[in-house]
């Protein structure tokens, strides 16, 4: 045989030999014959869970959940099962949040996943959900009508639940100068700090720490942020805060009270009236009113209402007329 045509052979040999390997790679990677796995494979986790009552956490409960990344992009929202496992197939090397309720629910909470115990085939958890609580209010002290400055002590009962982020508003007649929450301070175990995680670094292997805005602390003890305008050692001082839309216009100030009410509880707080010539027709008028997560904008955070409905406990009002007890 010359040349040319060992040439040529050699040509359809090769040829035949790429398209064959060329078959046996698709036919490996479409059947997976070897059990080879993609790296997105190798780096999944399924999330297996349900819901229980808190206090009582042998009563499973059914809720609406949402679920979110690290970086608060949501995953899935769905309404819970009860009897089975709640499931959900998730990337590895990154932490999650779960987030519950609805404006009707009787139950409220979040739950963290960290990235950590993201890891192996499944994993199995149970999530505790407080119950919104019973609210009553009522006041100490007299008020006498000959003081231009008055101190009350208003009394706020928490029983069977819990209050979260309380906020107190204020209105008051036109003989009342101001009404205004003396002292309240939220208390941190460990010390307030302007920085907190926010991930993992796959490709530096480390932790990263994020620096937060101005004014904004973070207690690593109750994994809360607050808005403090001073900081004191443990104590986080709030002062006024921005009137809610809803009450835009109907109350002429605001306080946050603290990160949560727990139940079975009496808090006092100390208000201080400053009158002019009042009447008997004057009075101060008290709402309590609480926040929960909500997505809002592709992204989980604290909320009055959805949709214009009240999505904590109902709002509680105390009317105080200023007159002698």
């Amino acid at each position: 045989m010359n040349k040319k045509g060992n040439a040529f052979l050699w040509v359809i040999i090769i040829v035949i030999i790429l398209v064959g390997l060329t078959f046996l790679i698709y036919y490996i990677a479409k059947t997976n014959k070897f059990n080879i796995k993609s790296p997105d494979e190798v780096l999944k986790t399924k999330l297996r869970f349900k819901f229980y009552d808190y206090i009582n956490n042998s009563i499973e409960i059914p809720v609406d959940y949402c679920i979110l990344d690290s970086s608060l992009n949501k995953i899935k929202c769905a309404n819970s099962s009860l009897g089975v496992l709640n499931q959900i197939i998730v990337p590895q090397n990154f932490s999650y949040v779960m987030y519950s309720g609805n404006p009707f629910s009787h139950y409220f909470g979040d739950f963290d996943i960290n990235y950590k115990d993201v890891k192996g085939d499944a994993l199995d958890f149970k999530i505790t959900l407080k119950k919104k609580a019973n609210v009553s209010i009522s006041h100490d002290n007299n008020f006498s009508l000959n003081q231009d400055i008055n101190t009350i002590i208003l009394a706020v009962n928490v029983t069977n639940g819990y209050v979260r982020k309380p906020h107190l508003c204020m209105r008051w007649s036109n003989r009342v100068i101001y009404s205004k929450l003396n002292d309240q301070s939220i208390f941190c175990l460990g010390n307030w700090q302007n920085w907190t995680k926010k991930t993992y670094d796959l490709i530096n292997k480390k932790d990263v720490y994020d620096t937060l805005d101005k004014g904004i602390y973070y207690c690593q003890e109750r994994n809360e942020f607050e808005n403090c305008k001073e900081i004191e050692g443990t104590s986080c001082f709030v002062g006024k805060v921005e009137i809610p839309r809803r009450y835009k216009f109907k109350v002429d100030d605001c306080y946050y009270l603290n990160n949560e009410l727990v139940s079975n509880t009496i808090y006092y707080y100390n208000i201080e009236i400053k009158t002019f010539q009042p009447t008997e027709n004057d009075f101060v008028k008290f709402i309590l009113i609480d926040e929960d997560k909500r997505l809002i904008n592709n992204k989980i955070a604290f909320a009055f209402d959805e949709d214009n409905e009240d999505i904590g406990i109902e709002d509680r009002l105390y009317l105080l007329n200023i007159k002698n007890d």
